[in-house]
């Protein structure tokens, strides 16, 4: 496996690091730190491509398949150590092709070529990799690009029509599909292909993955109702996703944009595997006081997400609601408490820190960890003083040490009523939760309060 490197790279870090922990295959990982394109001698292996080329070939000896996997400038190395030591398969990920100078101006890229003119000492077939695949006794060679970047596509086009190999390009992505085929479990599909000898196609995994994520939430409603915002989700009766993706990496971030007020972006994160244990009949309901003054619309949002980021560059949009609220929505001023938790005394807070000074984005209040059962809840912070014009704030609510699960944003601090405000709905019980405050801008004044009222005891 050959990794990726650039001028900051750190000499231990390789991309296809977590692949080489496996009871399933042995793998060597090769970095040239050289930015040689995999033309010289690795540090461990050889002082020179010969050298390194010998070196893998002893290796090879002891195995009955021999797989060569790498992205970008490990893409080239991919090929070209794959070709020189016969390996049953290459699979080169947005590689490039050739490393002469002038051939890569005439297509186009010029991303590499001051380091292309410092390459010296090129193996005979190593600065266009066309002529030498055809000679090659690699038996089958996968190479992926995305067409979204047009400097890649030249590279592919180099490669195709030569026996043996299969250039695939993908309307997704760019040139670090990388992270993104390990993100969504095509790397890993990629390698068990060939342990298993099992056939794939990628296109069609990535829309099979595009077709499930849309069907988990089969359809969705919102609205207004008693001062309250109500959304409901129709969830998709088939959960066995195993074979397809990782449901404990699936979610979905709702947000609540407002036209007027204080504040702009309410925003909530969803966990598919908490709204199928909280569902009732296949429908999870999530219900929030209205982040908007009476008469006001707004807009909501739902974004899915898969491992922490989002699912759009497979084709998974956000769907959008425009909602009108009733009479009954308020900014926060309205208090329908039924128990309340004052955490002042325990809030981390050092004004001497802070106060008077210009903050980026920087935490200047942490409440204590909590625990919190299921219900509706409003948190509360208090602040007397006075903040700098183009300041911003958000207030969040975090679980298990940093994963926010709910968060607010202000951007106008004018007319506010002394505190800011998050309301909070919560199906089950969640340990270790604090409120936190941050700011970008300048705040003149102290925090005073912060405080977590109960709404009710129930999450609807």
């Amino acid at each position: 496996m050959t990794s990726y490197n650039d001028i900051n790279s750190k000499e231990n870090s390789f991309d296809f690091e977590s692949f080489a922990n496996s009871d399933l295959f042995s793998a060597v990982l090769i970095k040239d730190l050289n930015n040689t394109w995999y033309t010289g001698g690795i540090p461990g292996a050889g002082e020179n491509f010969t050298e390194v080329v010998t070196f893998l070939r002893e290796i090879c000896q002891n195995y009955k398949r021999v797989m060569v996997i790498g992205d970008s400038m490990a893409g080239y190395g991919a090929l070209l150590y794959g070709m020189h030591i016969n390996a049953d398969k290459i699979i080169a990920l947005s590689p490039q092709t050739t490393v002469s100078y002038a051939e890569n101006m005439m297509m186009g890229d010029t991303r590499f070529v001051n380091w292309f003119k410092l390459i010296r000492d090129f193996p005979e077939d190593a600065k266009n990799l066309r002529e030498g695949m055809r000679n090659s006794g690699a038996r089958s060679v996968d190479v992926f690009v995305s067409t979204n970047d047009r400097q890649d596509v030249p590279h592919a086009r180099n490669l195709e029509g030569i026996e043996g190999v299969n250039v695939t390009y993908i309307d997704a992505f760019d040139h670090w599909m990388t992270s993104q085929f390990k993100r969504y479990g095509i790397l890993r599909e990629i390698v068990s292909s060939f342990l298993f000898d099992i056939k794939t196609d990628v296109r069609n995994s990535l829309a099979r993955l595009n077709r499930i994520i849309k069907n988990v939430i089969q359809c969705e409603k919102y609205l207004a109702s008693n001062g309250d915002l109500i959304a409901v989700f129709k969830l998709g009766n088939n959960f066995n996703l195993g074979n397809a993706i990782n449901a404990d990496k699936l979610g979905f971030k709702v947000n609540i944009v407002t036209f007027n007020g204080n504040y702009k972006r309410t925003t909530y994160h969803l966990k598919l595997n908490d709204m199928i244990r909280n569902a009732r009949d296949g429908f999870f309901e999530f219900r929030v006081p209205l982040p908007s003054s009476a008469n006001d619309s707004f807009i909501v949002s739902r974004q899915t997400l898969y491992n922490g980021d989002t699912t759009e560059n497979i084709g998974v949009t956000d769907n959008v609601f425009t909602i009108h609220a009733d009479s009954t929505g308020h900014q926060g001023a309205r208090s329908d408490a039924v128990g309340m938790d004052d955490l002042t005394g325990q809030m981390t807070i050092n004004p001497g820190e802070w106060e008077n000074r210009t903050c980026n984005d920087d935490f200047i209040m942490f409440s204590p960890y909590i625990a919190i059962d299921a219900g509706r809840y409003m948190a509360r912070v208090y602040f007397n003083g006075r903040f700098d014009d183009g300041s911003r704030v958000t207030l969040d609510a975090a679980a298990n040490h940093g994963a926010v699960f709910a968060s607010r944003d202000y951007e106008n601090m004018n007319g506010l009523a002394g505190y800011f405000c998050l309301p909070l709905c919560v199906h089950e019980k969640i340990a270790d939760v604090e409120i936190r405050l941050r700011l970008s801008g300048r705040f003149n004044g102290t925090i005073d309060r912060v405080v977590l009222e109960t709404l009710s005891s129930s999450p609807c």
